[in-house]
């Protein structure tokens, strides 16, 4: 017999007329304890879950929307750029499409009337940091006025939306983050383009993920590269103008407005980065890469 009074397979079990029926038989200790650790597991099991949504509900990060709209965000980072940036505003433009770009405040203080033409043209605008460190590498003074600095040079935006740079996060600067009320904006859909990648492969990295609500991460300027030649923005700019001349069926429209027209998906995001993958890129001067984008 085993240890839950079952008989054992090909077993013979005589009852003992003189003692209580099994079923009647106290339980032993064992069982006991086993019935009590169910339910504290079951506690436990039910405190990480709410643990996991409070994260998510106070210091998640948006990935995408949730809608059942053919809608999706177009993002831009590291900007603005002298030169690339106006050309991309003259695709989204010409195919009727708004835009997201979160600037480095080095380079909105360095272009301002690129910044200027930004929101003439009705694009969205949020905070990329000053200079593009990686928050969980920084003490917390440094990451405090990475966030200050750049709201200042953008004119104290009403709508404080970040997006990390390298998409680097942890619960420190997370906490930093939303003591400065900032809304963490971060993306389902990477289109790679900071790897060289030809146009035609961005547009097929896009499309492969993309679906109603998705946030798209692209450069129009990178603030360092593993290879300098990966600072042209050609592709880029070409891969834009393909993927909105054959999608047709989408509207791409500021992450202000995605978020208006669903459920902002969140995520309680922590991804330190790696620093010696970070101190092995290439500082792009965007005076001398402009060349390259001609």
């Amino acid at each position: 017999m085993d240890h839950q009074g079952v008989p054992l397979r090909g077993a013979v079990v005589t009852p003992d007329r003189s003692t209580p029926a099994m079923h009647d038989a106290p339980r032993a200790p064992a069982m006991h304890a086993m019935a009590m650790l169910r339910p504290r597991r079951w506690l436990k099991r039910v405190a990480a879950a709410c643990r996991t949504r409070l994260q998510a509900r106070f210091l998640g990060t948006v990935m995408r929307v949730e809608t059942g709209e053919p809608i999706a965000a177009l993002t831009f980072d590291d900007g603005p750029h002298p030169r690339n940036t106006p050309r991309i505003l003259d695709v989204l433009e010409r195919h009727q499409a708004r835009a997201t770009f979160f600037m480095l405040g080095c380079n909105v203080e360095r272009y301002p009337d690129v910044v200027a033409e930004v929101r003439r043209r009705g694009h969205a605008i949020g905070n990329h940091s000053w200079d593009h460190p990686a928050f969980p590498h920084v003490p917390a003074c440094e990451r405090r006025r990475q966030l200050a600095q750049t709201d200042q040079a953008l004119g104290r935006p009403t709508l404080r939306l970040f997006r990390p740079p390298f998409g680097s996060l942890d619960g420190r600067s997370r906490l930093d983050l939303l003591r400065a009320r900032h809304q963490v904006i971060l993306f389902d859909v990477q289109a790679e383009d900071w790897l060289g990648h030809p146009a035609g492969q961005l547009v097929e990295n896009i499309r492969r993920d993309m679906r109603p609500g998705s946030i798209i991460l692209l450069h129009d300027a990178l603030f360092s590269a593993e290879q300098p030649e990966y600072s042209c923005r050609r592709a880029t700019i070409d891969a834009v103008d393909q993927l909105l001349a054959t999608m047709s069926d989408y509207s791409f429209v500021t992450v202000p407005e995605l978020l208006e027209r669903g459920r902002p998906e969140k995520t309680f995001w922590v991804n330190p980065g790696d620093p010696e993958w970070i101190g092995q890129l290439t500082r792009i001067d965007y005076e001398t890469d402009a060349a390259i984008a001609e």
